[in-house]
């Protein structure tokens, strides 16, 4: 039984190919176009027209509006970043799926097979649950507006070419409804590109596995010398793969991490204070979209930083294995090979941003933390 864990990029390779972000250089001149008329229609335009309308709200609005502005501006934003990169990196991504169709059709122990089957099924359901929160913020966005519509409420404030809150139900309702495809446009976008890491990180950390689940099979069985030296030398070459994995993830997927710190610093700040300043009683919908928007926006950088922390501490168990295994009373050629090993492996696998910023937990806290100290600064100027 063959475990194919490339189908867990299915559905967020299935939204950004239908959206017109698969633009790879066999992509068809028709499919470019379509691509690039959404991507004006739906980032571009509205970037723009919300840009304007940020510098303006900046000069004439109070903490809250620009609370709000600042929400939308940097996820926008965040968005043009993040699809620009995935078209350069697409051919890096694809070479990537490569490694993982090639690693798990090599033959794996009974108790890799169902480790993996384990994780697969794990990271299945987070993927659906990812997606799941995304359209419950999108559903409550889209309700808060539908709800007031006699109020003549949108989605978002922002500059535009006509007066959309005006009483001819005939501007009001397109708009709107142009709002909602907008807020799905970049909500599957944003998601589906955020995720990628998210499911290599977690291959490296089934990677890092198998190796572990070989060591510890190899060391129940003795075989000669000459056969022990080659599964050694096996061993190596298969965590030098995983290295090259790590290096690869750390060199084209971690800037989307980066983008995403960035922005969500800041909306996690705006969406804390805008939830202090709004009644849960008196505006209910108002304050579920902000809930839930904040809440999204602490997952997506809190998965990253969950399974970069799971590669390093995977790695960590791959030296205790080694150490704990039969090796004193091997040859002594083979025991220097476990020595050189476990050398080697006195530094773990992190998965990092151009060399400085590691994805694990200590990033997220410290993330959050930055989060709070721009909390502070609103509450300090709204109350002055």
């Amino acid at each position: 039984m063959e475990l194919n864990y490339s189908s867990v990029f299915n559905l967020p390779f299935f939204f950004l190919k239908n959206l017109g972000l698969w633009q790879s250089k066999s992509s068809w001149k028709i499919y470019r176009s379509y691509g690039f008329i959404l991507y004006l229609i739906f980032l571009g335009l509205p970037l723009v027209c919300h840009t304007k309308f940020f510098f303006y709200i900046v000069k004439n609005g109070t903490i809250a509006d620009i609370s709000h502005a600042i929400n939308i501006l940097f996820s926008l934003y965040g968005t043009l970043f993040k699809t620009f990169w995935f078209v350069i990196k697409l051919e890096s991504i694809k070479e990537m799926l490569e490694v993982i169709s090639t690693d798990h059709k090599t033959h794996q122990p009974r108790k890799t097979f169902l480790n993996n089957f384990s994780s697969y099924g794990n990271i299945m359901k987070v993927v659906k649950f990812y997606y799941g929160s995304a359209l419950w913020a999108v559903l409550m966005a889209s309700l808060n507006s539908v709800i007031h519509y006699k109020r003549k409420e949108v989605i978002y404030e922002t500059w535009w070419f006509w007066d959309y809150k005006s009483n001819d139900n005939y501007v009001y309702w397109p708009f709107l409804c142009y709002q909602i495809l907008l807020i799905l446009y970049g909500c599957l976008v944003n998601y589906s590109i955020d995720i990628i890491p998210v499911l290599f990180m977690n291959f490296a950390s089934m990677m890092l596995n198998n190796l572990s689940d070989k060591i510890s099979v190899k060391n129940n069985v003795k075989e000669n010398e000459v056969k022990d030296i080659k599964e050694i030398k096996n061993l190596v070459e298969y965590h030098k793969k995983i290295k090259q994995f790590t290096d690869d993830i750390s060199t084209h997927t971690t800037f989307v991490f980066f983008i995403q710190t960035f922005i969500s610093s800041f909306i996690l700040c705006a969406c804390t204070f805008l939830i202090t300043t709004t009644s849960p009683i008196n505006n209910t919908s108002e304050f579920m979209r902000t809930f839930l928007y904040g809440c999204s926006m602490l997952f997506q950088i809190f998965l990253p930083c969950y399974y970069g922390n799971e590669v390093s501490a995977t790695s960590d168990k791959i030296s205790t294995s080694l150490f704990h295994s039969n090796w004193e009373g091997r040859s002594k050629k083979y025991r220097k090979s476990v020595e050189i090993i476990m050398e080697n492996l006195k530094h773990s696998i992190k998965i990092r941003f151009n060399n400085f910023i590691t994805i694990d937990f200590g990033t997220f806290t410290k993330i959050c933390n930055y989060a709070y100290s721009l909390y502070a600064v609103f509450q300090k100027v709204n109350v002055k």
